[in-house]
């Protein structure tokens, strides 16, 4: 919960009052960070400020996101069996992409990402460019390497579209006396 990551000091309470306002205008939010920075964790605390009669759609390839909203619908990629088709596809394979091209004919209000590797990005930005508030996470140590990796194949999307970020919140795995703790280091706008 909100008050966990404060208590826990893994973000102040200013941080986390500027996160809600971001979310109660509609804004769009990426996590970014290393692996077990706390990415996730962050992103299931700030889904609190979701308003309560909000329609949710998110997507994860695990599912590790845990909202306490009445109008959640979770989606979950699964791989696909036997050899592939003449496009890639095995068969009952669904895709991070598919799940999420066909969210936005379920009318969300806020589009949930758990994490961002590919072609999904471009989807999940077009929706950002339409209107549709969104939140992601993706593996990146800093916001140079996030927008790289945005503009470069194998995501190749446009500066333009790049620019539908409204804030993108750096976690980092530090140790404090010796023990590993997850903070968010830096936010950006």
């Amino acid at each position: 919960t909100p008050t966990q990551l404060i208590s826990l000091g893994t973000v102040s309470p200013e941080i986390l009052a500027y996160l809600w306002i971001l979310v109660e205008y509609e804004r769009n939010i990426m996590v970014i960070g290393g692996t077990a920075s706390g990415k996730t964790t962050l992103l299931n605390g700030i889904t609190f400020f979701i308003p309560p009669e909000a329609r949710i759609v998110s997507i994860e390839d695990t599912r590790e996101l845990n909202l306490e909203h009445s109008n959640w619908l979770p989606s979950v990629a699964r791989e696909g069996v036997g050899l592939a088709n003449l496009v890639g596809q095995k068969y009952g394979e669904v895709s991070l992409f598919n799940l999420l091209k066909e969210s936005f004919r379920q009318r969300p209000d806020y589009v949930i990402v758990g994490e961002i590797r590919g072609e999904e990005a471009y989807v999940l930005f077009q929706g950002m460019a339409s209107g549709h508030p969104s939140f992601g996470t993706m593996h990146a140590n800093d916001i140079d390497t996030l927008i790289k990796r945005l503009e470069t194949p194998p995501i190749s999307l446009s500066s333009s579209l790049v620019e539908t970020m409204d804030a993108v919140c750096v976690m980092a795995q530090v140790k404090v006396a010796g023990k590993p703790v997850r903070r968010v280091k830096e936010v950006f706008e």
